[in-house]
């Protein structure tokens, strides 16, 4: 009987023994898994603020940034009002370049003052209707259309002017601007010794009646003949 109650006894330690044995090992496991989450928990943590800080840093930059860029945009458009304006030139005109330069490189061969007449295809005595020259002038045709100078009128003048010189009339009573005419005919009357210099045509008598004589007109001989 004793001797069964020792096997009992030793039993019961031996069990007891496992008991604390197995407890250890149970604890030692639900310490390192706690560990385990509570370091996993940390990184997590860590995680996630450094995660915050970033997107905080990058927000802050951004902010920057665009305060920069408002900043130099607003310096440009002062620096472009204080820029002063561009001058455009504006050039002259071809043709009046080229009108000028002629007139530049005009040579007047004779220049003098006279007496200046008019008439018309109608006159006393007129009666072909056309110049000394053969140029026709009836119909009211008091122009001549020359290669250099363009629409000028016809006048009569002195022999000494061979047909197709060019005279420039100025100082009269029936243009405020300069006349440019050819001589095309002749007269009786007409010439550089004569009393009248010049006579300009008209488309007729009657139209020629209000210039009457002229006189102080200023004659600028251009041209000799055609060439």
């Amino acid at each position: 009987m004793k001797k069964t109650c020792s096997y009992l006894s030793m039993t019961m330690n031996l069990m007891i023994c496992l008991l604390l044995v197995f407890n250890l090992a149970i604890f030692h496991i639900d310490i390192k898994r706690y560990s385990s989450f509570v370091e996993y928990d940390a990184t997590t943590y860590v995680s996630y603020n450094k995660k915050e800080l970033v997107e905080e840093v990058i927000e802050v930059e951004e902010k920057a940034e665009k305060t920069e860029t408002e900043s130099n945009q607003s310096s440009q458009e002062i620096s472009r009002k204080d820029e002063p304006k561009e001058v455009i030139e504006v050039s002259e005109p071809e043709d009046q370049e080229e009108s000028s330069s002629k007139e530049s490189t005009e040579t007047i061969l004779e220049t003098y003052q006279g007496v200046l007449s008019g008439y018309g295809p109608d006159c006393l005595g007129c009666t072909s209707n056309k110049t000394a020259s053969g140029y026709y002038i009836g119909e009211g045709n008091i122009y001549f259309n020359d290669p250099t100078y363009g629409t000028v009128r016809i006048v009569s003048g002195d022999s000494k002017y061979p047909f197709g010189s060019i005279v420039r009339i100025s100082n009269t009573t029936i243009s405020t601007e300069p006349i440019l005419a050819i001589v095309l005919d002749r007269g009786g009357s007409i010439g550089i010794d004569k009393k009248i210099q010049f006579d300009l045509l008209f488309a007729t008598e009657r139209d020629a009646s209000p210039l009457g004589l002229n006189y102080n007109v200023t004659f600028e001989i251009l041209r000799l003949g055609y060439a």
